[in-house]
């Protein structure tokens, strides 16, 4: 295998939500041809409706495909980028889409749509909002990889989701509460954890390259 990406949300003019099944194919060969043996689709959250919408026609497409089918990069199941992440560190996504704990019958409509998606799943989630140490326990009990992201969480929260079952962080270093010497947070933690991998977004824009290199050296 080559490469896999894990963390995509369209390319080649494609967008994941609206895209029909041409267009995924045009963005499986795209990654193809660029050396991506497999990706995971990524959905921002959504509003139910939405969610539903996407999960008719991806979650089709999905199970169309198979290894060596001559459509390009394999779908291997569907990351989801939220909606279980911190107002306070909300990026590019709408909070307005976000779910916590709290809201049982929004949350099991989420999980509801979850189960329509082939394949093996992923989910970046806030572990310091309500319910979401509890949620963490329930995707690795879904047989998800949870990934720490759009995170407002402190050194002790981390901890506490690492035994939970998180072991993965989404754009490090971005959508997350800084490092400082009285509260280290989710990028000292990052650092520090060696069972922890992370992804990052190294443009030279969304990270300093002293960052990356810091990364990459503490990664060895």
């Amino acid at each position: 295998m080559n490469f896999v990406d894990l963390h995509i949300h369209g390319a080649f003019g494609v967008d994941l939500v609206a895209a029909d099944s041409a267009a995924l194919d045009r963005l499986a060969l795209g990654l193809a041809g660029r050396g991506y043996d497999a990706f995971l689709p990524t959905l921002v959250p959504l509003r139910p409706d939405a969610l539903d919408r996407v999960a008719d026609h991806l979650g089709a497409w999905m199970r169309e495909r198979r290894a060596g089918d001559g459509r390009g990069a394999l779908p291997l199941g569907v990351h989801f980028e939220g909606p279980f992440v911190s107002d306070a560190r909300s990026g590019a996504l709408h909070s307005d889409c976000f779910l916590d704990g709290r809201d049982a019958r929004a949350s099991s409509r989420f999980f509801a749509a979850f189960e329509r998606f082939p394949g093996t799943a992923m989910v970046t989630l806030a572990p310091e909002i309500p319910g979401g140490l509890e949620l963490v326990a329930e995707f690795r009990r879904r047989k998800t990889l949870v990934s720490i992201g759009h995170t407002d969480a402190t050194y002790a929260e981390l901890e506490a989701a690492f035994a939970a079952g998180a072991r993965h962080m989404t754009h490090f270093c971005n959508a997350m509460r800084p490092m400082h010497h009285r509260e280290p947070g989710p990028i000292a933690y990052g650092l520090l954890q060696r069972e922890i991998s992370v992804d990052v977004i190294a443009d030279g824009h969304h990270l300093h390259p002293r960052m990356l290199e810091l990364i990459a050296r503490e990664g060895r």
